[in-house]
């Protein structure tokens, strides 16, 4: 019997953090890590490979009594070629290669049909493991075309729990 009631524990408290989640506030950041900044950050890709990274926190990024927080949403603003990015979200506590090397990012492709503000389907939700306050965070993102840019905002919500 106690194993059931164990299992049942698990599943209220899974089910609490998965309110939570889609119950939460929701933060918005632009360039600079200013909150409800209307400038974005500005990413550019390489000639079919990932370009420099761009700091999107810092390792000094953090919100009073939250202890993680899970990137929801970007919402791109402008891009300079009709074509596929792959956007790649990076954390890590040492520098962006060792964070790749480690394992520690997600990506996924926005694709538009159109260039400069003409862009569909904003904003584009993300699915991604907490990231504790602490790590810096970084975007890049991958194109065909060389020095290709996709400018962005970052929505985030906060947790008052360690991530994974």
């Amino acid at each position: 019997m106690q194993v059931i009631l164990d299992g049942q524990d698990v599943i209220l408290r899974e089910a609490k953090i998965l309110n939570n989640h889609y119950h939460n506030k929701e933060h918005w950041y632009g360039a600079g890590g200013v909150e409800d900044s209307l400038t974005g950050y500005n990413i550019i890709s390489g000639n079919g490979i990932f370009g420099a990274e761009t700091e999107i926190f810092s390792s000094a990024f953090a919100m009073t009594g939250k202890l993680s927080f899970d990137f929801h949403r970007i919402s791109p603003m402008t891009i300079s070629s009709a074509t596929v990015y792959i956007i790649r979200i990076i954390w890590g506590m040492g520098t962006v290669a060792d964070a790749e090397s480690a394992g520690q990012y997600t990506a996924f492709p926005i694709i538009s049909s159109g260039v400069g503000a003409n862009i569909d389907g904003l904003p584009e939700n993300i699915i991604n493991k907490r990231i504790n306050f602490g790590n810096t965070v970084w975007m890049k993102c991958k194109n065909n075309t060389n020095l290709a840019t996709i400018t962005l905002l970052a929505g985030i919500h906060p947790y008052k729990y360690y991530g994974d």
